[in-house]
């Protein structure tokens, strides 16, 4: 038991980290024997690999006999979901879910704040080298303030981005696909982040009436994972009950707008 205790453990990082972080994890503990392979990892290397960080590398589960756990780089597990490893019973799959709250939250503030501001028009003329005529009528902002912000999915990111825009003084909407859970079921949290007990949106829709949601939004920012539910849940239906004002936002997956549709809608003049 002791010989076996005091063994090695293999660790595979299939990402293109810096000698800097490399080193930092090989620090952690003289136990771990850890290697970075970019951008392939090589056949023989399976074999002795027992822990694996990557976010689109997977051996086959007979290269891998000693694998037991998988950390994921992504947040989703759309890249794993069909791969034939996740049908190891002994493999634990983790992903990142939580740590991005932080900064896609005031990734999505950024935007609304630059649509409302008008940032998109003024590096256009910045570009060209003019000012407009009447620039007053081009460039005066809105604000967020009163605007009406409906989030789809109210996950670790969708709770931040609430808590940031109620900070702005906006109305928060919210989707999730269980209205009557109101904590979140996993995940990283960051102290002092979110929304812990769902309690700022006005109204918390369920994922069936989207549409309902999304016809009183001047912003509609979806963060949901990517899954056969969630596959073009913005459709030509939600896209028709918008505001022709309303500016989505997308920090899910592209497949969760149905492009054809969103087409058609901007032709139209949406």
């Amino acid at each position: 038991m002791t010989e076996h205790i005091d063994e090695p453990i293999h660790v595979a990082i299939a990402m293109n980290f810096s000698d800097e972080i490399i080193n930092s994890l090989r620090e952690i503990s003289p136990k771990l024997h850890i290697e970075r392979y970019w951008p392939e990892v090589p056949e023989h290397v399976w074999k002795d690999v027992e822990v694996l960080y990557t976010l689109r590398h997977f051996p086959l589960p007979e290269q891998a006999p000693k694998l037991r756990w998988i950390q994921l780089h992504s947040a989703g597990l759309d890249n794993v979901i069909n791969q034939p490893i996740v049908k190891a019973e002994d493999v634990d799959i983790t992903s990142t879910s939580g740590i991005h709250a932080g900064h896609m939250a005031e990734y999505c503030l950024m935007m609304m704040l630059a649509f409302e501001y008008k940032l998109p028009q003024m590096l256009a003329f910045k570009e060209k080298g003019e000012w407009p005529e009447k620039s007053h009528r081009i460039f005066s902002p809105y604000g967020l303030r009163d605007k009406v912000v409906g989030i789809v999915g109210y996950g670790s990111i969708g709770r931040e981005i609430a808590r940031l825009a109620n900070a702005f003084g906006m109305r928060i909407l919210a989707s999730k696909r269980d209205v009557r859970q109101a904590t979140l079921d996993g995940g990283y949290e960051e102290p002092d982040m979110g929304d812990p007990d769902a309690s700022i949106p006005e109204r918390i829709y369920p994922g069936s009436a989207i549409k309902s949601m999304a016809s009183a939004c001047d912003f509609l920012i979806l963060t949901v994972p990517l899954t056969p539910d969630t596959t073009h849940l913005v459709n030509e239906d939600v896209l028709s009950a918008m505001k022709e004002t309303a500016i989505i936002i997308n920090v899910a997956r592209g497949s969760v707008i149905d492009e054809e549709a969103l087409i058609s809608a901007l032709a139209a003049g949406k």
